[in-house]
């Protein structure tokens, strides 16, 4: 299964507020609200991959060559929130909307899935590659849904690139906390 983004997040879990807030820059500095906001997007980023989830609404297209043996799809990136399309190229070369009548999309676990609903089976397709295309959305929903030990996560990682604007410190000594860490650990898919 191949995922590309579709339709990126459009708000930050962590609000350029909350940032200056953590940060100790008062309101009337905004000379680096450009900066502060860059930080911000790379620490979501970051939380995502080590995480292997969306915080906040993404769209995703997941691409696979061919329908499982198997009645359900699991769909990675969690949680999934909608799944919008199933399309597939059919033998003819034509691509299809298979109708949301054949499957159920079960949300309930962490992975999401699609599963073929009674009496259905996945519809032929021409031998190709990416000939079935799955478009979902998955993601907490918007920022007042992301967990707040995230939240808490991604202002500690703001303050050190915020401090830290270069990959190496010379002439002191410096130590990651040790809690900063353990704060991904309960929100992490496959561990």
């Amino acid at each position: 299964m191949r995922l590309i983004l579709t339709t990126a997040a459009t708000e930050e879990p962590v609000s350029l507020s909350d940032a200056r807030t953590h940060l100790r820059i008062s309101d009337d500095e905004t000379t680096e609200d450009a900066l502060i906001q860059g930080i911000i997007m790379a620490a979501r980023i970051e939380a995502e991959r080590q995480l292997g989830r969306p915080l906040v609404s993404q769209t995703w297209t997941a691409k696979m060559d061919y329908f499982p043996d198997s009645d359900e799809i699991e769909l990675p990136l969690p949680p999934l929130v909608s799944v919008a399309t199933v399309k597939y190229i059919d033998p003819d070369g034509t691509l299809q909307t298979l109708s949301n009548t054949y499957y159920t999309v079960d949300t309930s676990g962490v992975l999401g899935r699609i599963y073929l609903n009674y009496g259905y089976s996945w519809p032929d397709i021409r031998v190709e590659p990416n000939a079935v295309r799955i478009e979902y959305v998955a993601g907490y929903g918007d920022a007042s849904a992301v967990p707040e030990d995230v939240k808490s996560w991604m202002l500690l990682r703001i303050g050190d690139r915020y401090e830290h604007r270069e990959s190496i410190v010379v002439g002191t000594i410096a130590s990651k906390l040790p809690e900063l860490g353990g704060l991904l650990l309960g929100d992490r898919v496959g561990f």
